[in-house]
């Protein structure tokens, strides 16, 4: 494969890059909404952390907590509900 790539696959490539990089970012959201809810559930943020493959929870929800500060998150009861959540 790598022997056939030329010039001409410029465009199509460079829609390749954009296109993982918003599922990427896709992905990242969504990951962010389920930690949400298995807070809301009554999850550990060890418990979140381990299945995400992360090994400091501390760490998993500085980082899940910007994320969610990097979105448009809810406003009112909503908005502070998720705050909450990641700061417990």
């Amino acid at each position: 494969m790598w022997a056939h790539i030329a010039e001409d696959d410029v465009h199509a490539l460079l829609g390749l890059v954009g296109a993982i990089h918003a599922l990427q970012q896709h992905a990242r959201d969504m990951e962010t909404y389920a930690v949400l809810a298995a807070r809301k559930a009554g999850a550990s943020w060890a418990d979140i952390a381990g299945m995400a493959g992360r090994d400091v929870a501390d760490e998993y929800q500085e980082d899940v907590t910007r994320e969610f500060a990097s979105m448009d998150p809810p406003d009112g009861a909503v908005g502070e509900e998720c705050r909450r959540l990641l700061s417990d």
